[in-house]
């Protein structure tokens, strides 16, 4: 037995642990991956086999690659087990459980379920390989999901079935105390189908930049209205984004060159310069 515990140990310590560390450069940050990853990204928006938030998007399937990455996973295994939620990514609890398990720092999760009815509870445990210490999650119950509001909602399935959802969530808060980098901060999917978001302020489009102030008042008198620049190139948006397709290469070297347009004089020196960066 003690020979056995030894021997889980060392292979704990030995096992590379499948997070990317934060010091390496990511997808989105060197030209070569981000061009290599926008081809990828395309090849699986045009699949049927992929989720539908997925689908014609390739904007999902980039960060889809990015998370592949960096949690050591299969691209195509993971869209099949990621949701967007509420405009917000979230994993499933399966894939959250495996990703904890296959970090090689606990032995295998497992579950203390007791009660019945309202007084149902579980918590997820596991056993530390590097200490031999027993780590508890915290405990989650049917009141919990009642008093929270997750167990009236509508579709929910904590009244069908409420041992597994007990599991579930009890899974992902051991995640989120032990282990947070294995899903990388992200809810469960069915964490996040129960909480409320804050509604967000829609994001102010680049044009609005340039648009006129109102005019203020000054004693008795309104003051002339300050006019901003006119800008000359009103989808500034979809032009960067036609830039960036034709190619990520010269669009990421001339954004480390002369950073993103803010204006449209901005704009326009920043067309050049692609322009240029193409012909050499």
């Amino acid at each position: 037995m003690i020979k056995k515990q030894k021997n889980e140990l060392v292979k704990a310590e030995e096992k590379s642990p499948t997070i990317v560390e934060s010091g390496e450069i990511g997808l989105y940050l060197d030209t070569a991956k981000f061009e290599h990853g926008w081809r990828v990204a395309n090849m699986l928006a045009s699949s049927t086999m992929v989720p539908k938030h997925f689908q014609e998007n390739v904007g999902n399937c980039m960060i889809a690659l990015n998370l592949s990455a960096r949690v050591g996973l299969d691209p195509f295994m993971l869209m099949q087990k990621m949701g967007i939620i509420q405009g917000k990514p979230a994993l499933e609890a399966q894939l959250i459980i495996s990703l904890v398990n296959r970090t090689g720092l606990f032995t295998p999760i497992d579950y203390e379920l007791t009660g019945e009815g309202d007084e149902m509870q579980c918590y997820a445990y596991a056993t530390k390989l590097s200490t031999g210490k027993e780590l508890k999650g915290p405990v989650v119950s049917i009141d919990m999901a009642k008093k929270e509001g997750w167990y009236g909602k509508a579709g929910s399935k904590w009244k069908t079935m409420p041992e597994l959802m007990l599991r579930y969530r009890a899974a992902s808060f051991f995640c989120s105390v032990y282990c947070p980098e294995a899903k990388l901060g992200m809810l469960s999917n069915e964490e996040a189908h129960d909480i409320k978001f804050e509604k967000e302020e829609p994001a102010q489009n680049m044009a609005d930049d340039f648009k006129e102030d109102p005019p203020k008042e000054v004693g008795n008198k309104k003051a002339t209205a300050v006019k901003k620049e006119e800008p000359r190139h009103r989808n500034t948006g979809s032009k960067l984004d036609n830039m960036q397709k034709l190619s990520p290469t010269a669009f990421g070297m001339v954004v480390d060159e002369v950073g993103m347009p803010r204006s449209a004089d901005d704009f326009e020196k920043f067309c050049i310069r692609f322009e240029e960066v193409l012909d050499s």
